[in-house]
């Protein structure tokens, strides 16, 4: 009998501290970052499943309300898009990288220059990266069969580029 009673308390025991033990809950800049490394890795429906975990986690995080933004702007999901963007815009209302995304979303889901006021908005700010500003702009304008105006849009960006990469440019914002 006293073999059984040993015998059944090892397994009992096991699973009482299987299920004692805490598990570990990725924090929301750890599921962003994973969210990234996802994407990056062409699986955006795992991307986006761990952008949704950040936001249910910290509903104010803006790093993975733009992100989400993004992916679902790719997916050709605009409305949600816009939705998402324009938290990420209440939280960082000066950030010149989240003013365009904005204008491209806007861009994207109304097809109507409201949005270029962003990009518009986004290249005067300081603290912006004129690359990124003038590259969202030029495909806002491309969007909008602005071709010429797109074009040059893109080649401000590409000039941008060599202060760039010298290291003069201001960094972005901080986003979250």
């Amino acid at each position: 009998m006293r073999c059984l009673a040993a015998s059944l308390a090892v397994p009992l025991f096991g699973l009482l501290a299987a299920c004692a033990a805490p598990s570990v809950v990725p924090s929301a800049d750890a599921l962003v970052a994973r969210s990234a490394d996802r994407s990056e890795a062409g699986e955006p429906a795992a991307a986006l499943a761990d952008l949704d975990a950040a936001i249910a986690a910290d509903p104010a995080h803006a790093r993975a309300r733009v992100d989400r933004a993004l992916l679902l702007q790719a997916a050709g999901r605009h409305a949600e898009a816009l939705d998402d963007i324009d938290v990420a815009l209440t939280l960082l209302p000066l950030d010149p990288a989240v003013r365009s995304a904005r204008c491209v979303i806007q861009v994207s889901l109304e097809r109507s220059e409201a949005g270029l006021r962003h990009c518009q908005y986004a290249l005067v700010m300081p603290g912006a990266s004129r690359v990124q500003a003038q590259q969202a702009y030029g495909e806002a304008l491309q969007l909008l069969g602005r071709d010429a105006d797109a074009r040059a849009a893109f080649e401000a960006a590409h000039a941008a580029e060599a202060p760039v990469a010298a290291g003069s440019a201001p960094p972005l914002a901080a986003s979250h």
